[in-house]
């Protein structure tokens, strides 16, 4: 059985509409440790690996102010949608809106943490088979994106590269691809 460590003090720091920062001491579980940490506390994210009936990825080029560069990514987005089927509901929506397209057939491929040092939230992957163009796109204000079109067997060769670097992303791809040898 895992033993879990002891959280105390626990107080924010900073917060703003993305993410908190939070501060507390823990300790492990045979008291040899007792420290300060901090943790970004945000929402859950999702992601979907859309693709055409032609077997074409609907990829999203985007502005990311962290590295300061255009990043091909996976369309997809915070979860804003609650209940039962809020990861499925956001991952939906986040396709129609960065990129136009819906799906009748989705899956769900795993889960993966961005960075449990420093992140307390999860991002939850979907594939959407047979999408189709359907709406126009519906962009945050803060949002300027590209849909560029790859076929599926280029997304190895787009990581390989370094063109799809984000790590989610790569996650993403890598539960697909096993998913689908199984």
């Amino acid at each position: 059985m895992e033993k879990s460590w002891v959280i105390t003090d626990k107080k924010k720091v900073y917060s703003n509409k993305i993410f908190d920062v939070v501060s507390f001491c823990s300790t492990s579980p045979n008291k040899n440790i007792s420290a300060e940490f901090y943790v970004l506390e945000t929402n859950e994210w999702v992601n979907v690996i859309p693709i055409t009936p032609e077997g074409m990825v609907i990829l999203v080029k985007q502005h990311r102010h962290g590295i300061n560069q255009e990043s091909l990514e996976l369309p997809g987005g915070v979860v804003k949608h609650t209940g039962e089927t809020r990861l499925l509901d956001s991952a939906k929506a986040e396709l129609r809106e960065e990129t136009g397209f819906t799906s009748d057939n989705w899956t769900y491929q795993g889960k993966v943490s961005a960075n449990p040092a420093i992140l307390n939230n999860w991002s939850y992957a979907f594939v959407a088979e047979n999408v189709v163009k359907t709406h126009p796109l519906e962009l945050d204000p803060e949002e300027d994106i590209e849909t560029i079109e790859v076929h599926i067997h280029q997304l190895p060769k787009l990581i390989q590269s370094g063109q799809i670097h984000h790590s989610i992303m790569v996650a993403a791809i890598g539960c697909f691809f096993m998913n689908k040898e199984k």
